[in-house]
């Protein structure tokens, strides 16, 4: 029997049907398909402003009193981020090590491509040096064209007598 994976499953219409999200997760892929409930539910409505000046009391009060634990709530949330991010409580507590950790392992990195490199110029040049030993000592085992050899003469040192005195 030929096994399918789910998503391979073609439609009636042979067209593959699209996920409507893909969850990527370590242990694999989820993938969500639309259905007919998803697509039929009416979108969110937008929240209706209150006017407050056409209330009656009592409305009026039930209206400020409902809504003022989520402002509240939005003041202190909004409060306490940024007194947090003031204060240094946001970032993690060993930032510094981590920080310290990090540029280490970036310097051995560069040490070490350094080192390499130094390690292949190093190849290369005694290549070339080794190169070049070759080519002299070829050239020195080739007799050299017989040539005049010119021995100055030595010349009597000539004295001027007005340059003695």
């Amino acid at each position: 029997m030929q096994t399918e994976e789910f998503s391979d499953i073609a439609l009636e219409l042979g067209q593959k049907k699209q996920p409507k999200r893909v969850l990527h997760f370590s242990d694999g892929i989820l993938e969500e398909y639309s259905d007919e409930e998803d697509e039929n539910d009416a979108p969110d409505l937008p929240k209706q402003t209150v006017d407050t000046s056409r209330l009656t009391w009592l409305p009026y009060f039930w209206y400020y009193i409902s809504n003022t634990p989520s402002n509240t709530l939005k003041v202190c949330d909004y409060l306490g981020e940024n007194l947090a991010y003031f204060f240094g409580i946001t970032s993690p507590k060993y930032q510094y090590a981590i920080d310290e950790y990090n540029d280490s392992v970036a310097q051995a990195k560069e040490d070490k491509e350094r080192a390499e490199r130094e390690k292949e110029a190093a190849g290369r040049w005694a290549a070339e040096s080794q190169n070049e030993m070759e080519m002299q000592v070829t050239i020195g085992s080739q007799p050299l064209p017989q040539a005049q050899t010119h021995q100055p003469q030595e010349q009597p040192l000539v004295l001027n007598p007005a340059q003695l005195k």
